[in-house]
């Protein structure tokens, strides 16, 4: 495989045999909770480049047509022992730490993209005149916002689980797509309490709030890890979200260097928990994003034994899809949810039994014992969702980390 480096200064230029000395391109690298890594590229160039290379100038590394790294230059100090640039390029995903979670950043972005009352995108009005933004259209309005694409097509068409509203009420296959948050609620995340934007965004107490909103990098962070996903590069400011696509199967020829370790978890009894600004019935949430009065969020737990808080049994994405039974003049009615446990209502609640455990995979990376395998073989591009994949620029290798429960 032939790898190069490129700086663009008024287009790509190919610096491959200027570079002294290059850490490894981190083309794929993960968290044991799914959450996405955004490590820098560091390389030295020499000055017989005739290059001078500049903070923000875009750089990538192309494995034969294949790119596998894109950023943009954040230091560029000289060496004058060795002649050359220290360069230190910040991964594209990296650049969504600069933008914050709020209103004025994102809701215009997330109502001009809309559809209307469409599913799948952005609504105004839902039956109970909420705004909803869809959390996989959210994604890829976060991606534009920073001025990069993220595709979720094959994400968005899988069934993520089968709700069966009971008493005879039928069934939905409930797609990723169909998954979406209150827009309210959303710029609630990293809050301890939940109140309309207007609070949070005011020129008085905004101090108080404006520690806990998140960056981009934060959120895409955590839905990575609650939906076990991963955004693959494809292409300069180009993504793909990917489902995991399995480990590696290497012969023993191929593979310079190998290791298999058993590890212990770290903390066999640990439960993991997610703090989200939801609500656990209609009657207090759609009171509750138009108040101004901060409320107690809801604390979202995950042990072995599956414990919640209250009556749920299994922590899930609350009130999280439509119910396509049925429309209020044109408006999406939301997923109706059970009173109480035994009761005889014909809905069941959608946070009950189904696969999408919010927070599974942070327990996983606590408590679960797992086999780790670490790698040296030829370079590998097929697996994407493996712990780690850096590639060696000097000796054409990939280091290649995975693992197995």
């Amino acid at each position: 495989m032939s790898i190069t480096v490129e700086i663009d200064q008024s287009g790509f230029i190919d610096i491959t045999d200027y570079i002294i000395k290059a850490g490894k391109v981190p083309y794929i690298g993960r968290n044991r909770d799914w959450s996405v890594k955004a490590e820098p590229l560091t390389l030295s160039l020499s000055i017989s480049s005739g290059i001078s290379p500049a903070i923000s100038d875009p750089i990538k590394v192309v494995c034969d047509s294949q790119v596998i790294f894109a950023g943009l230059i954040g230091r560029a100090p000289y060496n004058y022992n060795d002649r050359s640039y220290e360069l230190e390029a910040i991964t594209e995903i990296g650049s969504l730490g600069d933008y914050i979670l709020e209103y004025d950043v994102c809701h215009s972005t997330f109502y001009n993209g809309g559809t209307g009352n469409a599913i799948g995108t952005y609504i105004l009005s839902d039956y109970y005149s909420q705004p909803n933004v869809y959390v996989f259209y959210m994604l890829e309005k976060l991606f534009e916002i920073a001025g990069l694409t993220l595709d979720t097509s094959t994400v968005k068409a899988t069934t993520a689980f089968n709700y069966d509203y009971g008493l005879g009420g039928g069934s939905q296959a409930v797609t990723y797509e169909d998954l979406w948050f209150n827009e309210e609620m959303l710029y609630c995340w990293g809050q301890s309490y939940g109140v309309n934007h207007s609070v949070l965004d005011d020129g008085g107490s905004d101090s108080q709030y404006a520690a806990g909103k998140p960056t981009f990098l934060a959120v895409l962070k955590e839905i990575c890890s609650a939906f076990s996903v991963f955004p693959v590069i494809t292409d300069v400011g180009a993504y793909e979200l990917v489902f995991d696509t399995g480990n590696y199967t290497i012969a023993d020829d191929d593979k310079y260097d190998y290791k298999s370790e058993p590890i212990k978890a770290k903390q066999p009894d640990a439960i993991a928990e997610m703090t989200l600004c939801l609500a656990l019935n209609l009657s207090e949430e759609w009171g509750f994003f138009s108040n101004t009065t901060p409320r107690n969020p809801t604390v979202i737990r995950y042990s072995d034994l599956g414990s919640l808080p209250g009556r749920v049994s299994t922590p899930n994405i609350i009130k999280i899809f439509h119910d396509p039974r049925s429309t209020v003049n044109g408006n999406p009615f939301p997923s109706p949810f059970l009173a109480a446990t035994g009761s005889s209502s014909s809905s069941q609640d959608p946070t009950y039994g189904n696969g999408t455990n919010i927070t599974k995979n942070k327990y996983i990376a606590e408590a679960v014992d797992y086999t780790q395998e670490v790698i040296e073989s030829p370079i590998q591009l097929t697996a994407k969702t493996v712990i780690q994949n850096y590639i060696d620029i000097e000796k054409q290798t990939s280091e290649i980390i995975q693992e197995s429960y």
